[in-house]
């Protein structure tokens, strides 16, 4: 932090000057001088440069917290769900079980609904970074408030156009201190008045060179190309290509994750109505209500005339068809009558009708 080296050294000369202030070497010029053109100076650097710093760090923090922990927490729990979601799927299906079956398939619907709702808010940051990419210099002062003490900083850095706003005051802080410096050397060393503060005055010459030396830091340090080169790094390099490939990447894998499950969801919907084992209940087929124990079967008895030609039946008269007792003529028609055997296996109450019949159709 340069400007908080400039304060301490600054204070430093000045202390130098206090100790050499006697009655007959008066050096309180020289400390009006560092506390009227050197100090405000270098206030107002400081005034610009400090909250940079701080702005630098939550920046930093807010990538780190955002861009790397949340994101790794949030893909890690997406992936899960699609983990889970395969599984289920899997298991239901290996043993063809229907109504798991229907919630493994709500289940990935739910799944695929919600990476749908979170590949849409990506797309949307992912297009509203595009934009800011189109011009990310000028883009990023919009986010600035021109009213802030860093903005005209930020804004001759982040462009190299102009003049840059620290260059002033840096200029004064560093022209005060060569005149003080000059001051001493010519004025008060040689003075005789001065002989016993001798000490104090090569301490404070020595503290304005280390004072000088601390500018040409700065000049080199805050030279425009140099941080604009950062400046470009970090917007180009990492906002613009690192983070838009990077959640590409992941937007594409999560849209990709959703168009699977829904092939399985699909499928499973499709090979759904195989499944037997067990079935619901609004799967099974209607079937025929239990018997009770005195409920009778009555099976209509055919007349004794009523025969299928052999036509109808598409069985032709020849000899494989053996002669029908009841009439003999027609050896090609079927008896549809049942048999005695037949009829014996129907409820007991039905017997007397069924002898009845064979009776009179004897006599026939």
């Amino acid at each position: 932090d340069y400007g908080t080296d400039l304060n301490s050294q600054g204070h430093t000369v000045v202390q130098d000057f206090q100790s050499a202030f006697t009655s007959t070497c008066n050096t309180q010029t020289l400390i009006d001088e560092m506390n009227t053109v050197y100090f405000p100076n270098v206030n107002i650097y400081s005034s610009e440069i400090s909250p940079i710093p701080d702005k630098v760090e939550n920046a930093n923090n807010l990538i780190n917290s955002y861009g790397i922990t949340t994101q790794t927490q949030l893909v890690a729990f997406l992936y899960s769900l699609i983990m889970l979601a395969i599984i289920f799927s899997s298991v239901v299906t290996f043993f063809r079980h229907k109504l798991t079956t229907k919630l493994s398939v709500a289940f990935n619907e739910l799944v695929i609904l919600l990476f749908i709702a979170i590949c849409t808010a990506e797309f949307i940051g992912l297009v509203l970074v595009a934009d800011f990419c189109v011009s990310p210099n000028s883009n990023m002062l919009k986010t600035l408030d021109p009213s802030t003490s860093y903005y005209n900083s930020v804004s001759y850095y982040s462009t190299c156009i102009g003049i840059n706003p620290l260059q002033p005051p840096l200029n004064a802080s560093y022209s005060a201190i060569e005149s003080l410096q000059q001051t001493v050397e010519t004025v008060y060393l040689p003075s005789s008045g001065c002989q016993q503060s001798t000490t104090f005055l090569t301490a404070s010459i020595n503290d304005m060179n280390t004072i000088l030396n601390t500018f040409n830091d700065i000049n080199q340090d805050l030279g425009c190309a140099a941080i604009n080169a950062q400046i470009n790094d970090a917007l180009q390099n990492g906002l613009c290509e690192d983070v838009i490939k990077g959640f590409s990447f992941i937007w594409v894998s999560q849209y990709s994750a959703a168009a699977g499950l829904l092939i399985a969801s699909i499928l499973a919907s499709v090979i759904y109505q195989f499944f037997t084992h067990p079935p619901a209940n609004d799967d099974m087929e209607p079937t025929a209500p239990p018997l009770a124990e005195n409920d009778t079967i009555h099976t209509p008895l055919l007349p004794s005339n009523h025969f299928t030609p052999a036509s109808d039946r598409h069985h032709p008269a020849n000899p494989r068809y053996p002669a029908n007792p009841v009439n003999p003529g027609n050896p090609g028609a079927v008896d549809l009558r049942p048999t005695f055997a037949e009829a014996s296996l129907r409820s007991p109450s039905t017997i007397p009708e069924v002898e009845a019949q064979l009776i009179h159709d004897s006599r026939f």
